[in-house]
C-alpha cells in the first residue's frame, strides 16, 4: 500500500521551501508528472539554501535535464551539518498570518468603558 498521494491532475509542483535532500526533493516533484504524463518542478532557493542546490542540480542535470552552471559550483552542505539534517528537522521561521485591522474605537466608547469599570 502506498503512502503518497496519486492525484492524476497534478501536473505543477512548486517548491517554495527548497527540500534538503535529493530524496526529499524527488519525493516532492514526483507528485506530477506520473503514468507517463508531462509535468513540471518549479524551486524557488534562497542564498540560505546554496548548500542543499548543488546535489539536486546534479542529479537533475544527470536525468538529462539542463541546470544553469553556477548551480553546479556552488559549496556543498558540511558532512556535520548533513547528519544533523538527518537526525532534525531543519528549524526555520514561522510564517505568521497578517493580523486583521479593527476600527479605531472612539474616545465616547472607551469613557463608557471606564465609567462601566468604575461602578
Amino acid at each position: 500500500m502506498g503512502r503518497g498521494l496519486d492525484l492524476p491532475a497534478v501536473n505543477l509542483v512548486i517548491n517554495f521551501d527548497l527540500p534538503t535532500t535529493i530524496v526529499q526533493y524527488i519525493h516532492r516533484i514526483g507528485r506530477t508528472g506520473r503514468a507517463e504524463r508531462k509535468g513540471h518542478a518549479i524551486t524557488y532557493f534562497t542564498q540560505s539554501d546554496f548548500k542543499y542546490v548543488r546535489p539536486i542540480a546534479s542529479v537533475i542535470r544527470q536525468a538529462g535535464f539542463s541546470v544553469p552552471e553556477y548551480t553546479l559550483s556552488l559549496n556543498p552542505i558540511a558532512r556535520k551539518e548533513k547528519k544533523a539534517i538527518y537526525r532534525h528537522a531543519i528549524k526555520r521561521k514561522n510564517i505568521a498570518a497578517p493580523r486583521k485591522r479593527t476600527a479605531k474605537k472612539s474616545s465616547n466608547e472607551k469613557t463608557q468603558r471606564k465609567r462601566r469599570k468604575s461602578t
